[in-house]
């Protein structure tokens, strides 16, 4: 993709592609995207912003990817339309999503569904976090995402995380990405690990 939209900012807002707000400064919004895009075309793989009107970016040439969270599946489903990748970030299983913060999964499990009906070219990816991705969190997510086309297994990296705490873990080797992903070849077209 030569240039990529990152809307995942956005998809936690319920008035992404609303009429409401400024048009003046939504406008002047897109105006900047385009313009930076313009300017690093051909020298970089991709530049993220947010965009209200991703119709104007589609006119102009850009491809639009989305990354999220899933947990406004109603939301996707209206940017849909003007997208060409989205990568959805499965942190873990359904039953440690609690421990995360999420009063309820069911919009996951939706966007899920929705992104396997293969309207769209999509990722799931997991970064695997020690204490909070185990091998039967994993087996469990794999339910989750059978079927899938491409599934990627991420290597956690401390260092700039919002939880200081998560500073010091101590990242899973390679190697045992790699066995992970052998485990799980049966449940999606591609398993990519990313390390």
């Amino acid at each position: 993709m030569s240039v990529l939209s990152q809307l995942a900012h956005r998809s936690r807002s319920k008035a992404a592609f609303s009429n409401r707000g400024d048009r003046t400064q939504d406008s002047r919004r897109t105006q900047e995207v385009c313009r930076r895009g313009r300017r690093k075309r051909g020298r970089t793989d991709d530049t993220q912003r947010t965009a209200k009107n991703p119709q104007k970016l589609k006119d102009r040439g850009f491809t639009l990817k989305l990354d999220t969270n899933g947990f406004e599946s109603r939301m996707l489903e209206e940017c849909l339309p003007y997208l060409d990748y989205v990568a959805l970030d499965v942190k873990t299983s359904l039953q440690k999503y609690m421990s995360l913060g999420a009063k309820d999964t069911t919009e996951l499990a939706r966007t899920i569904e929705i992104l396997k009906m293969g309207k769209i070219d999509y990722e799931f990816r997991t970064t695997v976090v020690p204490g909070l991705v185990d091998t039967q969190d994993i087996h469990a997510i794999s339910e989750l995402v059978k079927g899938a086309g491409t599934w990627a297994l991420q290597q956690f990296v401390p260092g700039d995380t919002l939880d200081k705490r998560m500073d010091t873990v101590k990242p899973f080797p390679p190697e045992t990405l790699n066995k992970c992903a052998d485990t799980l070849k049966s449940y999606a077209e591609r398993i990519v690990v990313r390390t």
